[in-house]
């Protein structure tokens, strides 16, 4: 059985890769935060001279992928600061190939000068939580932040959430009706750009009302990084942007990412002088139902602890971080 591990080091070579590497995600159990169309867009925005993967082939076939960048004396996961969960993606049966991807990547880790190998965001059960150390590296593992998640359950994914809740979720229904015609609806090639623009400047609105610049949209490569990742997300079919359309004019949006088996609520944005009226609440509970219509099992809110997720039933999940110390 021949075997083959190599080293990716330029951003041409990683996007050669992307149709290997989205078969490969979709041979996995991965979240949308491991797949090509976010994070090449990252690279492309973040760190287009200093991301790599580690690739492990058997008999020619892509089997195991991690992504990687160097930055302040270490080596870290790609999409680190926008990603939510991270890790390598390993072919159902490959798992075993994380300690060499571990010692293939404190070899790059070596070769750029880094001392530190930063594996944050891993959900439980990631295969590099466990994997042996490289010779000559020290580990430890920590935990990580709190991702709460909603179980989708009952036809229209809501049984979760408590009956007072569901309550006020149809009493934000009849108040934006109130208001005028109201619809929601998602994201397409054609309605992509006007959709993300209203969230964009609802979103900015929200947090200038605030006393704050923006929110986190303020900070521009994050702007730039998702601007460019949406097409290519919808695309490749892991993109959920709803729009709600009040009176023929956008005034909130959700942007979430769909795997098949989770929904992962990212970024909301609602007009603040309409903020009375439940609009992000009408947004979440349609997101979770389309998502229970695809067949996903759950509503992830991902970093953050905020009271409203627990609202929709969530409970706190864990993640885990895994840093490695060369000598």
């Amino acid at each position: 059985m021949t075997l083959a591990l190599a080293v990716l080091d330029t951003l041409s070579e990683l996007e050669r890769l992307r149709p290997e590497w989205d078969a490969l995600w979709r041979r996995c159990d991965a979240t949308p935060f491991q797949h090509p169309a976010w994070l090449l867009p990252w690279a492309r925005t973040h760190a287009p001279d200093r991301t790599a993967a580690l690739v492990w082939r058997r008999e020619g076939r892509l089997e195991a992928v991690l992504p990687v960048f160097s930055w302040a004396g270490a080596l870290h996961l790609a999409g680190a600061g926008p990603s939510d969960y991270g890790g390598a993606l390993f072919a159902p049966g490959s798992e075993a190939g994380a300690a060499g991807l571990l010692a293939a990547a404190a070899g790059l880790a070596d070769a750029r000068g880094c001392a530190t190998l930063d594996l944050p965001q891993l959900r439980p059960g990631d295969p590099l939580l466990d994997a042996p150390s490289p010779p000559g590296w020290a580990s430890r593992v920590e935990p990580g932040v709190v991702c709460p998640v909603a179980p989708l359950l009952g036809p229209e994914g809501l049984d979760a959430i408590p009956p007072h809740w569901r309550r006020k979720l149809a009493y934000a229904h009849r108040k934006v009706g109130r208001v005028g015609a109201f619809t929601v609806e998602r994201a397409d090639a054609g309605s992509l750009g006007e959709i993300w623009a209203a969230l964009e400047a609802a979103h900015a609105a929200r947090w200038r009302e605030r006393g704050e610049d923006g929110g986190v949209l303020a900070d521009d490569l994050l702007l730039r990084f998702l601007r460019e990742a949406g097409p290519e997300l919808l695309a490749a079919g892991l993109l959920r942007l709803f729009g709600l359309r009040l009176d023929g004019r956008v005034v909130a949006g959700l942007f979430a990412l769909h795997d098949g088996c989770r929904v992962h609520g990212y970024l909301t944005g609602f007009d603040p002088s309409l903020g009375n009226l439940g609009l992000g609440s009408v947004l979440i509970g349609h997101a979770m139902r389309e998502a229970a219509r695809e067949g996903a099992g759950e509503m992830h809110f991902l970093r953050g602890q905020e009271p409203y997720k627990y609202t929709w039933g969530a409970v706190d999940a864990p993640t885990w971080r895994r840093v490695l110390t060369a000598g």
